[in-house]
């Protein structure tokens, strides 16, 4: 089961058994701002070893949340208002806040609409390099070398790691070692790190990386 899945079946339990009513006095405060990444179909919802599926929500979800939370008393709210009310102190419903980081492709192709039909307002923080896909997206690359080898040798951070990835349940393993330590690094460091995992696996030579 997907971390998305889990973290919905978790939600379902608090509405359904009542608890998070009981709750809402405790840590409702005055809104919530959600902070999403992708929207498209099928996110979230990749079985088997799919590690970034945490950043993914399918459209139908989007516009699911968006429903519950109106339904629940709050007000949908662009991050400049939330930030108004809140400094004023003038209070009012509470109210909810749609943010999407990096500005993906598909936040235009797949969550505008959604939030155009609901008439929702809506963020999109923009990463430049991202936008112009000039950037290496390391947690990608990560997921991708894994996914496609059985076994992963690789040198990062001075450690020497030699890990067995032929199976889903070798290569949540070998994710769980390698992730940590490759989103501690620098930020050129994790760079140079996967461009060169990238280059290695495009020429068929074994994946051996010195230390950035």
């Amino acid at each position: 089961m997907s971390a998305t899945a889990i973290l919905r079946a978790c939600f379902d339990v608090m509405y359904y058994s009542g608890a998070s009513w009981l709750m809402k006095p405790l840590l409702a405060g005055e809104g919530v701002i959600f902070c999403l990444h992708h929207v498209t179909p099928g996110g979230g919802l990749q079985e088997g070893f799919a590690p970034n599926s945490k950043l993914e929500i399918t459209p139908e979800f989007l516009g699911q949340i968006i429903t519950m939370v109106r339904a629940c008393g709050y007000e949908c709210l662009s991050i400049g208002e939330a930030a108004e009310r809140l400094k004023s102190g003038r209070g009012g419903k509470r109210f909810a806040v749609f943010t999407l980081d990096d500005g993906y492709r598909d936040n235009k192709q797949y969550a505008w609409p959604v939030f155009k039909n609901l008439n929702c307002p809506f963020t999109i923080y923009v990463a430049p390099r991202i936008a112009e896909g000039t950037c290496e997206l390391w947690w990608r690359g990560l997921e991708a070398m894994i996914a496609r080898n059985t076994s992963v040798d690789v040198q990062m951070s001075g450690q020497h790691f030699r890990l067995p990835s032929a199976t889903v349940q070798e290569k949540w393993q070998a994710w769980k070692a390698l992730y940590p330590t490759l989103q501690q690094m620098p930020q050129h460091d994790q760079r140079a790190w996967i461009r060169k995992v990238a280059s290695s696996s495009r020429s068929g030579t074994p994946i051996w990386l010195p230390t950035p």
